[in-house]
């Protein structure tokens, strides 16, 4: 898969996130941030919330780099997007470059995204976050498996 977050120093990667509002969404990009900077990377991250905080819309944008980072955490262009909620899915679709990757909760998706052009993949993250006793987990779900698929992050140790 394209999506492998190797590539030559001092590359920037951004990661976008959508979903509801009480998902987890917030905490699984601080995580990711985290995960990063425990790294020794640099990272920038911004989280955005709609007009409420259960059932509204919920963003978030991680930037990783291995060197002093040039995108601020605002970005209009990014490689690689997480939908959590496909709701809110349309705003974050239309900024995936076109070398990106997008991860979906596949339980939640009624019809395949829309319009995608790039690499796609759909997990039963909700599914996998109930087996696991842990409803609301679908995020973190998402966020394990986005590690795994792009290798932004090491697993720990």
């Amino acid at each position: 898969m394209a999506a492998t977050a190797t590539a030559a120093a001092g590359r920037e990667r951004e990661i976008l996130w959508t979903g509801i509002g009480g998902q987890g969404v917030q905490l699984a990009a601080k995580v990711l941030a985290l995960a990063a900077t425990r790294e020794g990377r640099e990272v920038l991250s911004l989280g955005t919330y709609g007009g409420t905080m259960r059932g509204g819309n919920t963003d978030a944008t991680v930037v990783i780099g291995e060197t002093r980072l040039q995108s601020p955490p605002i970005v209009s262009r990014a490689w690689a997007g997480l939908v959590v909620h496909p709701r809110y899915f349309e705003p974050l679709r239309a900024r995936i470059r076109p070398d990106g990757f997008v991860l979906a909760d596949g339980d939640l998706l009624v019809a395949p995204l829309p319009g995608l052009t790039v690499a796609a993949l759909e997990i039963p993250a909700t599914s996998l976050a109930r087996e696991a006793d842990a409803p609301k987990a679908a995020a973190l779900v998402l966020l394990g498996a986005f590690a795994r698929v792009t290798g932004i992050v090491s697993r720990a140790k």
